[in-house]
């Protein structure tokens, strides 16, 4: 049985992308490309299996076998991004009636210096709805310097935005609904400012709000390995990377996306570069060998609930 499915990326046009991305990932139009979908599974963006007749959402929903989960939705999505000037700032809200909360995380693969929003120093709602009216909102974000390696982890509710000059990857689920805060008074290329959403980020934004850089929560050491385990979340998800110089073996019980962000090697003899996304299905055991960097993700169903139905 094949137990490794390649994942063709998307790339996608933003407003403070550039060309290098782009190439990076030998996209045929790589214009201002600020994120690549390496695995998305949703009605805007579904990725196609190479050499499959399948989208992802379709190859979930075909082979249930490959998962073992009760989620309607395939529940992950990753993308890489790399932001040449600052993102819009922005916020994610908690479970509505019509989607599901929607947590990420960040991963810092490169940083030039840069800094991150994350959180702000309102204390209520009336405060964030009078810094919008005194145009004094920029006064109550909360920056940090971010540098490569670092991690951190977004409730749903957290204010926040990329910094110019870092590339981040990111995993999060794929209920996709942002309200935003400000936006620089940047133009479109049609020359129309994009929407803020102010009166529906005031609504989920939380109040006062308090945060924290997670560290990593277990650290798996082997001759030629290092897998730093960041998350381990039913219900959430599972993070972890994988720092290879030699080879190793590791059994995966859960199914796992595997994204290289670093180096190139060998995946049960399967050949893998920097950038490539992997989907490996349940109970598998993966035989690795080379210089590289893997990003894994998965999800663990939470005994009551899936955050993906």
């Amino acid at each position: 049985m094949k137990r490794l499915y390649r994942i063709k990326p998307i790339g996608h046009y933003r407003i403070w992308g550039s060309d290098t991305l782009g190439d990076q990932f030998h996209l045929t139009n790589p214009r201002s490309i600020g994120e690549i979908s390496c695995a998305s599974a949703n009605s805007s963006c579904d990725c196609e299996i190479y050499e499959e007749a399948y989208t992802l959402s379709d190859f979930y929903k075909n082979h249930p076998e490959y998962f073992h989960l009760s989620c309607k939705q395939f529940p992950l999505r990753i993308n890489i991004m790399a932001a040449n000037e600052d993102l819009s700032i922005q916020v994610h809200p908690d479970k509505t009636s019509t989607t599901d909360a929607q947590p990420e995380a960040w991963y810092v693969i490169h940083s030039d210096g840069s800094r991150l929003c994350l959180g702000h120093n309102w204390q209520k709602k009336q405060d964030f709805l009078d810094a919008v009216a005194h145009h004094k909102l920029l006064n109550g974000i909360r920056y940090l310097p971010c540098a490569s390696n670092d991690y951190f982890y977004l409730q749903p509710g957290t204010v926040h935005a990329v910094g110019k000059g870092s590339l981040i990857y990111e995993l999060t689920c794929q209920s996709d609904i942002t309200y935003r805060l400000y936006d620089y008074e940047r133009t479109d290329e049609s020359g129309h400012k994009r929407p803020l959403h102010i009166e529906q980020a005031a609504k989920y934004i939380y109040y006062p709000q308090v945060l924290k850089q997670r560290t990593p929560i277990q650290l798996i050491q082997s001759r030629d390995c290092i897998q730093t385990v960041y998350q381990n979340d039913p219900g959430i998800f599972t993070l972890k990377k994988i720092e290879l110089h030699g080879d190793t073996t590791i059994h995966h019980k859960d199914f796992h996306l595997l994204t290289v962000i670093e180096g190139n090697g060998t995946i049960n003899d399967e050949h893998i570069n920097k950038w490539d996304t992997l989907l490996q299905i349940c109970d598998t055991k993966l035989h690795l060998c080379g210089d590289m960097t893997i990003m894994a993700a998965s999800f663990k169903e939470a005994k009551t609930s899936c955050i993906a139905t």
